[in-house]
């Protein structure tokens, strides 16, 4: 269930590999599961705990404000179910710049564990080493490089969603 780290983004990446070894180093063995993700695959994420009304709500919106690329991965990723997994719409996860990690514990028998009160330990480690923790937005596997969103960092929807289009543009 491991992961390759090689897409993610190379400084990123450094701090990922220190905590995760830190980590070891204090008998708490953490496997990246979810790196790299591409718009459509946020878009499922995103799908999957919401109504069949509010996702056609936010595509209406997104074709509104000429955000179609977004709009088109919300379709393309088609019909969803499943527990909550992000509030964030394509674009708006630094997993699609190669800038966020998902990671779960390991215990003794090689299995997830996925509560467990090693998950803060996990978010200070992260944190000290120049990343985000998830938990501190309720998502206690998740480490990200910024606490700001992509919104904050990368410029308005529009943009952001121009700028996967470029990228990403072959998904949809």
């Amino acid at each position: 269930m491991s992961i390759d780290l090689n897409a993610l983004d190379q400084a990123f990446r450094a701090k990922v590999d220190r905590a995760l070894d830190a980590l070891a180093g204090e008998g708490l063995i953490f496997t990246p599961y979810n790196a790299l993700r591409d718009p459509v695959t946020q878009a499922r994420f995103w799908r999957q705990s919401r109504s069949t009304a509010v996702i056609e709500a936010q595509i209406q919106s997104l074709r509104q404000t000429e955000c179609d690329f977004i709009a088109d991965c919300l379709v393309k990723a088609g019909p969803a179910s499943g527990p909550w997994a992000t509030n964030a719409l394509p674009g708006l996860s630094w997993h699609q710049y190669g800038k966020a990690v998902d990671c779960y514990l390991v215990n003794a028998n090689g299995q997830p564990v996925w509560e467990s009160p090693s998950y803060a330990r996990f978010g200070q480690v992260g944190d000290a080493n120049g990343m985000w923790w998830g938990g501190h937005f309720g998502d206690n596997d998740h480490w990200q490089d910024s606490n700001i969103v992509p919104l904050q960092a990368l410029g308005s929807l529009k943009e952001i969603n121009d700028a996967l289009a470029l990228k990403w543009g072959d998904l949809v």
